[in-house]
């Protein structure tokens, strides 16, 4: 066994924890961590560290992780990319969404004009949208994960299909709503 081998081994058994707001969550295998990425549950962006630190950085930034993240751009879209453009992947039958989303800045006007782009909307309260248009709950999650910060959280809920999606809620938060809601999948 060579030295590059050794390393990939010990990258995969490493744990790493997630940090969501002032939450920590795991340890986690490398093998959690790339399901968590297509899950779209960690996102380039999110903070990391290794369990045995406490040393948070992006998970781009984190060497062993990065490579989760490649090919995942389109899943994940682009900031500039209009949720309709070609290969965005959004397109689905109509249905109505509630979007509650903590937004630990003072604002967020990107991502506010990004939801009003994407169909009916109108906000319910701080914080709290509805909105109508032809995505699936995934696909609306992933056009505007873009637009959050690292700190920010979203959960999306499909109101006509019975499905929900979330960002930066937690791996936790996420089985404990499946459970509730007995996930229809």
């Amino acid at each position: 066994m060579n030295a590059n081998s050794h390393h990939k081994d010990s990258d995969q058994d490493r744990k790493w924890r997630l940090k969501i707001g002032a939450q920590i969550h795991g340890p986690y295998r490398a093998a959690q961590l790339r399901s968590l990425v297509s899950q779209g549950m960690l996102t380039p962006h999110s903070l990391i560290s290794p369990a045995d630190a406490d040393e948070w950085r992006a998970a781009s930034e984190e060497p062993a992780i990065a490579g989760f993240f490649r090919g995942a751009q389109r899943k994940f879209g682009r900031r500039n990319e209009a949720p309709d453009s070609p290969g965005a992947e959004t397109k689905s039958e109509s249905a109505n969404f509630v979007l509650i989303t903590d937004i630990k800045a003072d604002s967020n006007s990107d991502l506010e004009q990004a939801i009003m782009r994407m169909g009916q909307t109108s906000l319910v309260m701080r914080n709290i949208w509805v909105l109508h248009g032809n995505y699936t709950v995934g696909a609306l999650r992933n056009a505007l994960i873009p637009y959050l910060r690292p700190m920010d959280s979203l959960f999306i809920v499909d109101v006509n299909r019975g499905k929900n999606a979330g960002f930066n809620l937690g791996p936790e938060i996420d089985a404990k709503i499946r459970k509730i809601w007995k996930d229809q999948d």
